[in-house]
């Protein structure tokens, strides 16, 4: 949920960088989702820079947002996906992907941010790429999840799609 400009080299699972070189730290916000909160270091601006001159650890602390569940897509999974927030106590269902015809849950391309590895010039996503009765009808396909709302009043739903159509008839 950090985005660090330029790009580090990674060693060993660290990030590198040349002495003397000004990386920018950006905290990336969810709306609705979570919220950035501040650094650890005390600083509240989502964009830090540091002059690196030696080993930082620095951690973005954000706030859950008041939801019930919901989903980023920032991690790697397609498949029965518990939702990534969620409210204390909530017993919600995973994400699915569900035939229409038969019922059953399929998988998803997995264009979350880590599994596209920023190939993607969106965020995270979840992609219905099976076809129906004929090819390029994925009408026969739909995204479901059940949750408890009971300790809930006044409830907004959230959601964003999009349609892609450059690789798929």
């Amino acid at each position: 949920m950090v985005q660090p400009s330029p790009a580090p080299t990674v060693v060993d699972g660290r990030n590198m960088y040349e002495e003397g070189t000004v990386v920018t730290l950006t905290a990336n916000q969810y709306e609705g989702l979570v919220n950035f909160s501040n650094w650890s270091d005390g600083r509240t601006e989502s964009e830090i820079t540091i002059t690196m001159n030696g080993d930082y650890d620095i951690t973005a602390l954000y706030e859950q947002a008041d939801i019930i569940a919901g989903w980023d897509f920032y991690r790697r999974g397609n498949n029965g996906r518990p939702a990534d927030f969620y409210a204390e106590g909530n017993d919600v269902d995973a994400f699915c992907l569900v035939n229409e015809a038969d019922g059953t849950t399929s998988v998803w391309l997995d264009k979350s941010t880590e599994a596209a590895g920023g190939y993607e010039s969106f965020k995270g996503a979840a992609v219905n790429w099976r076809t129906g009765e004929t090819e390029g009808d994925v009408g026969h396909y739909y995204w479901k999840t059940s949750l408890n709302a009971e300790a809930f009043t006044d409830l907004q739903l959230q959601f964003q799609m999009m349609y892609n159509y450059n690789a798929y008839t």
